[in-house]
């Protein structure tokens, strides 16, 4: 959108106190139609019709010296650019490029963004665990260093509810792999063990279309219980948290132990 701008002071001025008001009004239709079709002050002849105007308002304009007549034809606004009074079509068209430009540039850094989100998001569902399963071992030797699931049998019977017997992971570095996963996701407060156990109890006879992605998706839970702060008191809950039939926190949230509410909604 091109604004034609009319001067605060137009109301005093002794041009437009001389000019009557039919002639007035083509002057400011005038000025809108040459700044929306940026013809850079100039009405042709043949538009006049258009814009509402007569011959002689335009020839009132003329007289007054708002307008001057043009040698090939129609009129032209008297000092429409000087001092940077109306913007002229380069001007405008240059600042549509700058501002098409800008609106490009952001929505590529918005896809951008999105897309690294989209692959973060990716990499942490059940794909990424089966990714790590099948590509154990290509890393090299395993590494002593890095932790090994103590309870094994535990961790058998995850990998055989996640994958089946087929293709569990035997070796250490592929138990490796998926442990540093679990423990990425759930963080160091979650007690993995307990967390892994408790999915097992509620999830051993389920069928679930995704059991990596609900698998990380309970540690992701247990993250979020961990970080409400304990209120002593009350019985019906742990950390907000509904206790189950195995004593262990459930996803459901307490809607008795009151202090907690407001740390939970926020999760």
């Amino acid at each position: 959108m091109t604004w034609f701008k009319v001067d605060d002071g137009l109301w005093g001025h002794p041009k437009w106190l001389a000019t009557p008001a039919s002639a007035r009004g083509l002057w400011v239709t005038a000025g809108s139609w040459s700044a929306c079709n940026l013809t850079d002050g100039v009405i042709p002849r043949h538009v006049l019709p258009t814009l509402g105007g007569k011959p002689k308002d335009a020839a009132t304009l003329v007289e007054v010296g708002l307008w001057i007549e043009r040698d090939g034809g129609g009129w032209l606004f008297h000092e429409w650019n000087q001092l940077g009074r109306q913007p002229t079509k380069e001007a405008v068209m240059a600042e549509r490029e700058a501002s098409a430009d800008r609106q490009k540039r952001a929505r590529e850094k918005a896809a951008e963004k999105k897309s690294q989100e989209e692959s973060r998001r990716e990499s942490r569902r059940d794909a990424g665990v089966t990714h790590a399963v099948s590509h154990a071992g290509s890393h090299g030797p395993p590494d002593p260093t890095r932790p090994v699931l103590k309870n094994k049998p535990l961790q058998d019977l995850v990998c055989r509810r996640l994958f089946g017997d087929a293709q569990k992971p035997t070796t250490d570095d592929e138990k490796r792999e998926l442990w540093l996963i679990w423990a990425e996701t759930a963080g160091h407060s979650v007690d993995l063990e307990t967390e892994l156990g408790s999915w097992l109890m509620h999830n051993g006879a389920t069928d679930l279309k995704n059991p990596g992605a609900a698998l990380l998706g309970w540690l992701r839970t247990a993250a979020k219980r961990t970080a409400i702060p304990a209120v002593p008191g009350c019985d019906q809950c742990i950390r907000g948290w509904v206790t189950d039939e195995f004593g262990q926190p459930s996803e459901h949230r307490c809607t008795v132990c009151r202090p907690h509410l407001r740390s939970v909604e926020a999760l």
